[in-house]
Parts: C-alpha cells; structure tokens; sequence
C-alpha cells in the first residue's frame, strides 16, 4: 500500500499538467474562429492516397456544468455561461486518401461547430423559458437529452446529404441555414444576457 501511494504521489505532478492540458486543449466556439486543417492534432490525423476511404471525428461537443451552490441555483435564471460549445484539437482527426477530400472534412467541421453552437443556444434559451424558482436542479435534463439527440440526427443527416462535405454547395446551403438560425439566437450566445420576459 506505501508503494502504492508514494507512485501516486510521485505521478501528481504529471497527472496534473495532464489535466491541465485537457482543459487548455479546448477551444470556445467563436463567431471569429475558424477551424483548419491544423486543429486536427490526434495521431490518427492521416492524409495519405493508400487509404480506402474518408473518415472525420471534429472533436467538437456541447456541455452544460452547473457548479453553484443551492442558494444561487435558485435564484439564477441565466445559465448562459454554464452551456459551452468547445472544439478539443487533440481529440479532432481526420483521414482523407488527398488535400481535395481532407479539405471538404475541414469545411464539414466548421459547420459541425456551428451547428453544435446552434444547440447551445437552443439549450441556452430552453433552461432561462423553463427555470422556475424552485425547480429541482435536474429540470434540465430532459432538454438537453432531446436536443443532444436533434443535434445528433442533424449533423448525420447532413454528412450523409453532402457525402462527408464533398458536395460543398449542398454544405454551404446548410451551413448557411444555420448561420441565420445562430443570428436569430444571438440573445443565447455564452456570454450574452437573454432577453427579459
């Protein structure tokens, strides 16, 4: 059990800058941020003509941490700084057999970051609508599973439409339809206050 402990103790400080890594890694979403092929920093990023296929994972991801203590939740209507949409780098790779292919999964993940920015605000503006004083802290669970899932089929249906990004005037389409929604939304961005009733 000594030995143990003192192993722990001697990888603190290594599992310490780990996380602190981890929480450095990660990207806010930004109307000014624009992802690029260099955003892609996992190992398992591969341009190269021998692979089979196309494959993307952006590494981009909508969270919610509630960190108050019961007083200030129950008085707190604006959650709006607690809802993030980050991109994490390190977590982002692609795999493209050209530039052609690996460039149109690039366009595809700066729509995905849109995209998933667009939830946030629908999250956003679902938690300041339904909040009621004394709602019990897990009132927002049920919307943040209903759009996580919307989200989800979303981002499906247009990969498979546009064909991974390929077809870039059916994603500039898409991507465009969102931008309008994201503007409609501006009161729910992360740092803005949502409108009084």
């Amino acid at each position: 059990m000594r030995n143990l402990l003192f192993s722990l103790l001697l990888l603190w400080p290594s599992l310490q800058g780990a996380l602190a890594q981890d929480s450095e890694d990660l990207v806010d979403w930004s109307p000014e941020y624009r992802i690029t092929l260099e955003d892609f920093r996992s190992p398992a990023t591969r341009i190269h003509p021998d692979l089979p296929g196309s494959s993307m994972q952006s590494g981009i991801r909508m969270g919610f941490l509630l960190k108050m203590n019961a007083a200030a939740f129950l008085f707190t209507r604006n959650f709006n700084p607690k809802v993030s949409c980050t991109l994490q780098p390190s977590a982002a790779f692609l795999t493209a057999p050209d530039s052609t292919t690996a460039a149109a999964l690039v366009n595809l993940a700066r729509f995905e970051f849109d995209l998933t920015e667009l939830y946030a605000r629908k999250f956003r503006k679902a938690l300041f609508e339904n909040k009621k004083t004394f709602s019990d802290v897990s009132f927002f669970q049920p919307f943040f599973q209903k759009l996580q899932a919307e989200l989800n089929a979303e981002s499906s249906r247009v990969s498979s439409a546009t064909r991974l990004g390929q077809d870039t005037a059916r994603l500039e389409e898409e991507h465009a339809r969102v931008r309008e929604q994201l503007q409609a939304l501006a009161d729910y961005c992360k740092a803005c206050k949502p409108p009084r009733r």
